[in-house]
Parts: C-alpha cells; sequence; structure tokens
C-alpha cells in the first residue's frame, strides 16, 4: 500500500492479540490502513488471510478502517496477516448522500442511531438487514456491494431498524428440515445448496429445523421471494426464523457468496 494510506502504526505485544496456531509472546508491528480490499491474504505472498478478531482488534474498528495488516518480525523469516474488517454503513438518503453511520457487529435497534436510511454500503463481510427492531419483519440479505436506493430493490416496507453480522464460518454445513412441528416426521437433509427443494425431496412445506451453519431459506424455487436467515441451533417453528408460512423453495448456504 502507499505510505500516505498509512494512518496509524503501532506497537503491540503479540498475545494481546490472541491469534492461534501461531509462537506466543512475539513483538509485533501493527499497520491500520483505510481501503477496500478483495483478498484476505497479503500480496507478498508470504501472508495468511486470518478469520478471527479479538477485542483488541474490536478496539480499531470505531477508526472507521477497513483492514488491518499485522506483521511479525521472527528470526529468520517475516510474516505478514491481514485481517478484514467487517463493516456496513447505513446513509440518510440515496446515493450515499446525509449523515451516515458505521456497524460492525449486531444491532437490535438503530433507531437510536439514525430517523432514516435511503442507502447502504457493505464493506466486508455479510449481514441481514430488518424493517423492525429485534432482528424482526422483513429482512433481506446483504454481501459486499453499494445499495443506493435498497428500499426499491427489497422487500422492506420501512428504514432499517436492526442489522446482524453473519459471521465467518469454517466447519460443515447440514440443515435437516423436518415435515412437523419440534423436530418430528419425516427428515430431510441437506449439505450444500438447493435451487428446488420439490424437485429433490418432493416437498416444500417445512415445519421445524436443525441448522450448523449459516443458511438463506427462499420461499419461492431459484433463490427467490423472501428470503430467511438461520443460525446454528434448532427452530422448533416456522415462526422462529419470523416466516408466515412453512413453504420453503430453496436454500443454499452463506459462505463467500
Amino acid at each position: 500500500m502507499d505510505s500516505f494510506k498509512t494512518y496509524f502504526l503501532i506497537l503491540v505485544k503479540f498475545e494481546s492479540l490472541c491469534l492461534s496456531r501461531l509462537p506466543p509472546a512475539l513483538s509485533c508491528t501493527l499497520t491500520l490502513t483505510r481501503g477496500r480490499y478483495p483478498e484476505t491474504s497479503a500480496s507478498t505472498g508470504q501472508g495468511e488471510g486470518i478469520g478471527q478478531r479479538s477485542d483488541r482488534t474490536n478496539n480499531f474498528l470505531s477508526l472507521g478502517l477497513t483492514e488491518a495488516h499485522l506483521i511479525l518480525n521472527t528470526p529468520g523469516f517475516v510474516r505478514v496477516l491481514v485481517f478484514l474488517l467487517l463493516q456496513i454503513i447505513f446513509y440518510e438518503d440515496r446515493n450515499f448522500g446525509g449523515r451516515h453511520y458505521e456497524c460492525m457487529s449486531d444491532c437490535a435497534d438503530l433507531h437510536s442511531m439514525f430517523d432514516r436510511c435511503r442507502s447502504i454500503r457493505v464493506e466486508n463481510g455479510m449481514f441481514m438487514v430488518y424493517d423492525r427492531p429485534g432482528f424482526t419483519g422483513n429482512q433481506f440479505f446483504m454481501r459486499r456491494g453499494e445499495y443506493s436506493d435498497y428500499m426499491s430493490m427489497t422487500s422492506m416496507n420501512d428504514c432499517v431498524r436492526s442489522c446482524r453480522l453473519i459471521p465467518p464460518y469454517s466447519s460443515s454445513f447440514r440443515l435437516r428440515l423436518f415435515e412437523h412441528f419440534d423436530m418430528a416426521g419425516e427428515m430431510m437433509e441437506l449439505t450444500d445448496d438447493c435451487p428446488n427443494l420439490m424437485d429433490r425431496f418432493h416437498n416444500s412445506n417445512f415445519n421445524s429445523c436443525n441448522v450448523d451453519g449459516h443458511w438463506l431459506l427462499h420461499e419461492q424455487p431459484g433463490y427467490r421471494g423472501r428470503h430467511y436467515y438461520l443460525r446454528p441451533g434448532d427452530y422448533r417453528s416456522f415462526s422462529e426464523w419470523n416466516a408466515i408460512s412453512s413453504r420453503i423453495g430453496s436454500v443454499r448456504r452463506l459462505m463467500d457468496l
């Protein structure tokens, strides 16, 4: 990166960053730069991407930065590690005008932050936005990109009122769909995306499910229609994922889409 883009140069102790699989108690240099970064590893080819952040790196998020470089100086080699800082930005007006509010985590009530929101930019990561507080109401999935007039693109009837960060997930994906409430009746299991549940299972009505990983359920085949975010856990009724019916047309995993 050009030197003028470097905003902070901070010396820290390695153990305070709580990074795994590397030797403890190393002195290191943390360089924070502003910008957008499609890759999670350093351009030197000697780095590796990291999907973990600690409380110490969270302290830097309030600076409005989107990348952190960690340079470890150890005998015989230099390793560069890059953190992508997951961030969504809400703007008062269309086309990213007016005041804005930056968010890097779940927020159950955005009303205290702003009265209106007409455009959204996702710097990095994946988020769900909701038009009611407490992660309720109509919801819409957003990945990295620009949404200059998001209300015309979504099923949302009101300004965004809560948002949820979809965290990185590195384990196996599994979705068990049950015919009846409380995980009863016939069960259908998925470990990959399915564009048409009716074609695959001859059924499109499921009343409960068990979830490993992060998934989107769509009301219609082909990943169309209203959609609902599922986190790992048990859902004993379709009302627990805020749906108005048990109909599911297609499902997909939330990975690096």
